[in-house]
């Protein structure tokens, strides 16, 4: 229940750092964020012939990286790259479903809007004005934008309607008594030259491997030569024991409950491609099982909830594969390419990139770490050269050079290049931690003690803080008891004191 809840919450927020208006500006620190320096609005991606411009990126990105703050997490400048290309990935999801709710004619009611739109005015009071003049919007730019946010919401909302039967209920609660043996072989869709998928190769040769398992061709031979999944091919494709709740996708788990003992699934496609799934035991689970008459109720939401979100993404999945998509901006393109495994592309991608923007020291950084992956030793080594001596103030570029030299057993040059990253990293316990062991395997004794000091004087630091913090709430709880006894003395008081008499009672005294 509490996840279900957690999880919708999440959806909510999730919606507005996707919506690419300008109003996320002030969800990143106030309006005016970017007024004097905004970036050339250039396009970044295009979804169905509508672009998505460098600056609709950006602001996403800052309400993406504000999320992060709020929940303690900091994004470094290495960190960047993924998630300005997971924030562009939302932005082309949230295009789609725009595009899918116009054409299938989902639109809020007059008064729907006008709730949300008196919603954002209350929520920014007079200063709303203020704001629309700053960003240079009007009250009717802003209302079609929150119309097209509402357009998605609804759409999502109504792809991911499911009906929940009481047989359904029941099946649920049933196969939570049971475990199955499973195994599975997979093939994932390789890449295609655009940056997809070939989903249809990939059913096409499930398909196959099906029709040969039908023929009596033996499971685990098949596993072994065929399947993607390299963690349970070497055994046959053997999972081991499943439950109905084990950390496994939605399609998997229906298809693989679906089954009797020995029976072989028909090609089952997730996320990670095709599966062909046999049970080949079944037990009950040790775990005593609450009354059905307890649960149904939760199971049900949690059913709503899970098969609502397969059943939505199968249908995003759908649209996404259908429709012209195309990154347009060189490093997210060279990203997309390292996602895919397409080495080659990724580096003619970065190399494009740093030819625009030949200053930005971790443009080198990703460079080299790619160039590293093709065993092009030496050039990588250059570009992480090029990207410490640029971004020198960067601990974790020294480090990444660092590692470059030691690899080639050039531990001096590794020493130095440590040595720099420790500098840079005078508060981080991690960063000094992982120095002290690598300084030791380099036989640089001076400099592991060196760093075991910097531990010490680090986890005194931290210590000290901690015990600041116990002094601090042990003084606000004793001031707490302080005002709850002075609060309770009040009232003794109040109770005991003799009555005040009343106006009437003092005028006719004698």
């Amino acid at each position: 229940m509490f996840f279900n809840k957690l999880r919708q919450q999440m959806k909510g927020i999730i919606i507005l750092v996707v919506v690419a208006f300008a109003l996320t500006l002030l969800y990143v620190g106030g309006a005016g964020v970017l007024t004097n320096q905004q970036p050339t609005a250039e396009a970044v991606a295009r979804v169905n012939g509508t672009t998505i411009d460098a600056l609709e990126l950006r602001q996403a990105y800052l309400a993406q990286v504000n999320m992060y703050r709020q929940f303690g997490q900091n994004v470094s400048r290495v960190q960047e790259e993924a998630v300005r290309f997971n924030t562009l990935r939302q932005l082309i999801d949230y295009e789609i479903m725009l595009q899918a709710a116009k054409d299938e004619r989902v639109t809020p009611s007059r008064t729907e809007l006008d709730e949300r739109m008196n919603q954002l005015k209350e929520y920014y009071g007079e200063s709303f004005r203020d704001i629309l003049r700053q960003q240079g919007m009007t009250e009717r730019e802003v209302r079609d934008l929150i119309s097209e946010e509402m357009q998605v919401e609804a759409i999502r909302t109504q792809k991911s309607s499911v009906a929940i039967s009481d047989a359904d209920v029941r099946a649920a609660y049933d196969r939570s008594l049971i475990e199955l043996n499973a195994r599975h072989i997979l093939v994932e869709p390789e890449p295609l030259e655009d940056g997809g998928l070939d989903w249809d190769s990939a059913r096409a040769q499930a398909e196959e491997l099906s029709a040969r398992l039908a023929d009596g061709a033996d499971f685990a031979e098949l596993a072994k030569e065929h399947s993607d999944d390299t963690g349970s091919a070497e055994s046959g494709g053997e999972i081991g024991w499943v439950s109905a709740d084990s950390p496994l996708v939605s399609e998997f788990i229906d298809a693989l409950f679906a089954l009797e003992v020995n029976e072989v699934s028909a090609p089952v496609r997730s996320q990670f491609g095709y599966h062909i799934i046999q049970a080949t035991e079944q037990r009950e689970r040790e775990t005593e099982a609450e009354p059905f008459e307890d649960v149904k109720e939760s199971l049900r939401e949690q059913l709503e909830s899970e098969r609502g979100e397969a059943q939505f993404l199968a249908w995003l999945n759908e649209k996404r594969e259908n429709a012209e998509v195309a990154i347009l901006d060189p490093q997210l393109r060279a990203y997309q390419f390292v996602q895919n495994n397409r080495l080659d592309q990724a580096i003619a991608q970065y190399r494009e990139a740093i030819s625009a923007n030949p200053g930005d020291p971790y443009l080198y950084y990703r460079l080299a770490s790619v160039l590293d992956r093709v065993d092009a030793a030496d050039e990588a080594l250059d570009a992480y050269k090029t990207a410490a001596e640029m971004g020198s103030g960067d601990p974790q570029l020294w480090f990444a050079l660092g590692q470059a030299y030691q690899e080639r057993e050039e531990n001096e040059q590794a020493r130095d290049a440590y040595v720099r990253a420790s500098e840079l990293s005078p508060n981080d316990l991690v960063v000094h931690q992982i120095l002290q062991q690598i300084f030791t395997e380099l036989g640089e004794e001076e400099l592991a003690e060196a760093e075991a000091t910097k531990i010490t004087e680090i986890q005194a630091i931290y210590e000290e803080q901690a015990r600041q913090q116990q002094e601090q709430q042990a003084r606000e709880q004793e001031l707490l008891k302080q005002l709850e006894a002075a609060r309770q003395s009040d009232e003794a008081e109040g109770d005991g004191a003799p009555e005040t008499p009343s106006s009437e009672e003092t005028s006719q005294t004698p």
